[in-house]
Parts: structure tokens; C-alpha cells; sequence
């Protein structure tokens, strides 16, 4: 007879560790999304580790619900930093903070160069200075190749 599967709970805590107010989950390698494997399911399911841990404290998440960290850290599992929020008050939320590229570059309209829309419907951005920055180097690149090949 095999054994008994270990409880749910008992799985997500044992990979717990406390690192300040969050509770961060250590035992998937996927650092962006983790998951874990849910007992019982033909074939085995995965699932990201904070929606587990949501469920397991306030039961289960709303169709049509995202679960977000209000401390921006996808590897907490603190019940109390996940909240249940729609898709549409998630993604806005999130598009909201975002004022910077990743450069630390402010999005201006002056700065912003719309490059497409994803099938969502949202801008593709690129910030003017960093694409500047970047045209610059691949001229300097190719005027040095030039002379390379001449001299």
C-alpha cells in the first residue's frame, strides 16, 4: 500500500521560509512562477503556489479573479499580503505603477514611442532615450566594423 500523501498545508509550509513580513516558498526552482503538484490528480496537476495558499486560508478564488501580492513579492504565500482581486482592477493596478522603464527613465509622451498593441489591447512601449542610447551603440558598432575593414 503506498502512503498516505502528506496534507496540503502541511507541503506548502514545509518549503516556507520567513523573510520579513512575507513568507517566501522555496521549494519550486521557478523563481517567477512557482508551483506545486496537487495530490490526486490524474493527470498531475500544477499549480502556482500563492493561489494555493489562498485557497487553503480564505477557500477558493472567484472565477474570474487574479490573486495579487500587495507586497509584490510572487513567492509569498503570507495570507495576509494576497488579496482576490478581478483581472481588470489586477492588470490596471499594475499598469498604473509602472511610470518608469526599466532603465529608470520616465514614460512621458515625449519619451514614448508606441511600437504596437498586444492582442490585449496594450501598448507595446519603448522608452526614446534607452532606444536612442541603444541606436548609438549599434552605429558606433558598425562605423568601427567599417573601419576595420578598410584599414
Amino acid at each position: 500500500m503506498p502512503p498516505k500523501p502528506m496534507p496540503i498545508r502541511e507541503r506548502l509550509m514545509r518549503h516556507a521560509v520567513r523573510q520579513g513580513e512575507c513568507l517566501i516558498y522555496t521549494g519550486s526552482p521557478n523563481v517567477e512562477r512557482p508551483k506545486m503538484s496537487i495530490p490526486g490528480t490524474k493527470p498531475r496537476q500544477f499549480e502556482l503556489v500563492y493561489r494555493v495558499a489562498y485557497a487553503l486560508e480564505f477557500g477558493p478564488i472567484p472565477n474570474g479573479y487574479d490573486v495579487h501580492h500587495n507586497c509584490e513579492n510572487v513567492r509569498c504565500i503570507e495570507p495576509t499580503h494576497l488579496q482576490a482581486k478581478t483581472r481588470l482592477a489586477h492588470s490596471v493596478e499594475h499598469l498604473v505603477e509602472e511610470t518608469h522603464c526599466v532603465h529608470g527613465h520616465e514614460w512621458t509622451p515625449e519619451n514614448t514611442y508606441v511600437r504596437g498593441y498586444t492582442k490585449a489591447g496594450r501598448p507595446i512601449r519603448t522608452c526614446k532615450r534607452c532606444r536612442s542610447i541603444h541606436q548609438s551603440a549599434r552605429d558606433r558598432a558598425k562605423r568601427a566594423a567599417k573601419r576595420k575593414e578598410e584599414g
